[in-house]
């Protein structure tokens, strides 16, 4: 991307974040992102293992995939972004197509999604290298892919009757009773993690070459 094209990209996300920053501030008390009881649904101790096992892992391979736009910074704050936003967001969509919660949502939840999953990995590496990423639209595309995985993957849950389900078909979502993790559960979240390592067979044969 050309300099100049680039720098009128960036305003114009920036603008875009600024704008649905403000409003969710203002909307703060209307945000299931604000309140308590999201924290809690993230804090379960399944879910804080494989972000911690996926973020670290991450960091480490991230200098030595051959992607020079790929470091253990930019590697870390979009695994940690992806774990804090990810469950929202994508909770958000599907439940404003489900007509369960109002429209004007969807404008900050989709700034959470492309900040996290594509515009603080452009700045960071714009600012680091002096030079937009040309990765920018692979990564945009490749990332936002690995984002709603997060989020399906951090939005399963059982309900009452011990089936899996994700949370945000539920009617009470993030207020819903707490239900013992099963082995069920565990299986459905290895199949997230595995297409994840599938989207990142690449880097991890980069890696192994570089190893061997």
């Amino acid at each position: 991307m050309p300099q100049e094209t680039a720098r009128l990209y960036t305003i114009g996300w920036l603008t875009f974040v600024a704008f649905n920053g403000a409003l969710a501030l203002m909307r703060r008390r209307e945000l299931a992102l604000f309140q308590g009881s999201y924290l809690r649904f993230l804090c379960r101790p399944w879910k804080l293992v494989i972000f911690g096992v996926a973020a670290i892992g991450f960091m480490l391979i991230a200098p030595y995939t051959g992607d020079p736009t790929w470091d253990w910074v930019d590697a870390g704050f979009m695994s940690a972004l992806t774990f804090l936003t990810a469950p929202w967001v994508v909770g958000v969509l599907v439940r404003i197509t489900r007509r369960q919660l109002s429209a004007w949502q969807a404008s900050p939840a989709v700034a959470l999604w492309l900040l996290s999953a594509s515009w603080l990995y452009d700045v960071y590496v714009w600012n680091r290298d002096d030079l937009y990423p040309p990765t920018w639209a692979s990564n945009l595309v490749a990332s936002s892919v690995l984002y709603a995985c997060a989020g399906l993957l951090w939005s399963l849950d059982l309900n009452p009757s011990g089936k899996v389900t994700f949370a945000f078909l539920q009617a009470a979502w993030l207020n819903g009773p707490s239900v013992p993790t099963s082995r069920v559960l565990w299986l459905w979240a290895a199949g997230f993690v595995v297409f994840v390592v599938a989207m990142m067979s690449p880097f991890l044969v980069e890696l192994y070459e570089r190893l061997h």
